[in-house]
């Protein structure tokens, strides 16, 4: 039976534990015309510490895609994940964020078109879930 190092372990927890990370979760859902017929979802003024900002670079058939939400992070008072959907309801990919990060922040790289609508949504364990809509 081979074992890890214990520097390899302590470092391999470590990043699980202060980063994001993505898991592709292409799993079909039903199609819907928008977020707003989705249920429980918000929307608020530009600005809001709850809703995720995006930041978009687009390489030819990619975008690289940075999500960011400016939330205190604390036990008792946090965004515990960010999740991304395209335009048909699909989850793409999701960012789950550990409640003593400073900052929930993730980035990620897709092969989408020029222009699909994408939706990303921040899930806030006090006062639930808000969304941001972009072009990709």
């Amino acid at each position: 039976m081979s074992t890890l190092p214990r520097r390899k372990v302590l470092k391999a927890a470590a990043a699980a534990t202060l980063g994001a990370t993505f898991a592709s979760t292409a799993t079909a859902q039903e199609a819907s015309t928008g977020p707003e017929e989705w249920g429980g979802w918000f929307m608020a003024a530009a600005g809001n510490k709850h809703m995720p900002t995006i930041a978009t670079a687009r390489r030819g058939d990619e975008v690289d895609i940075t999500l960011e939400v400016k939330h205190p992070q604390g036990a008792a008072h946090h965004i515990s994940n960010v999740r991304l959907y395209d335009e048909n309801r699909i989850e793409i990919a999701t960012a789950e964020f550990n409640a003593t990060l400073s900052t929930p922040r993730a980035s990620m790289t897709l092969r989408v078109a020029a222009g699909t609508t994408l939706y990303a949504v921040s899930n806030c364990n006090k006062h639930g879930l808000w969304y941001t809509e972009f072009k990709a």
